[in-house]
């Protein structure tokens, strides 16, 4: 029970702007001895989803390259 991951992922509309980069997405992934996070902006909800994923994948990768999560 000791190697739990757990997933946070946060959804944010600014509602001071109408437009530009209104869309915050943040993805967190925490486990014992560790964690990273990815944020990402974008005009829609999706496009900064899809940023934060990406960006996720990114420090998964290095983590991986680094040692075993």
């Amino acid at each position: 029970a000791g190697d739990n991951v757990h997933a946070y992922i946060e959804l944010e509309k600014n509602v001071k702007h109408k437009s530009g980069d209104i869309f915050r997405a943040e993805i967190q992934l925490q486990w014992p001895g560790g964690d990273i996070r990815a944020e990402s902006r974008g005009k829609t909800w999706r496009i900064s989803f899809d940023g934060a994923r990406k960006k996720m994948r990114r420090e998964i990768a290095k983590l991986k390259g680094k040692k075993s999560i």
